[in-house]
């Protein structure tokens, strides 16, 4: 692919590329992130791990909704809600990773 690049340029080039790896760039656009495990892996190198709590359950037993929050080092870094409790988690992770600085890293 460079050397097609670097002999044809980009415009001839990019089209042929994109057809190539159409399967590919769709999953990676469309993939779930795994937010807790992309959490995990950051704190990890730290010594530490996040710890998640369910914190509030509402609604009617057909149409729950939970919130969870998770800690780092024993502070709140993150709460999310979802109409599951995985969810919910997935949600507080993701506010974690942000408040962490780790924003653009999910996985």
């Amino acid at each position: 692919i460079g050397a097609c690049y670097r002999s044809y340029g980009h415009d001839t080039v990019a089209p042929a590329v994109v057809e190539a790896f159409e399967e590919q760039i769709d999953y990676a656009i469309t993939a779930h992130v795994d937010y807790k495990t992309t959490l995990q892996e950051f704190v990890a190198p730290k010594g530490t791990q996040p710890v998640y709590r369910l914190v509030g359950e509402e609604g009617p037993p057909h149409a729950r909704t939970f919130t969870s929050e998770v800690a780092v080092d024993g502070k709140v870094r993150g709460r999310g809600t979802g109409t599951t409790i995985k969810m919910s988690e997935q949600a507080a992770a993701r506010e974690a990773l942000s408040a962490l600085g780790a924003g653009g890293r999910a996985s």
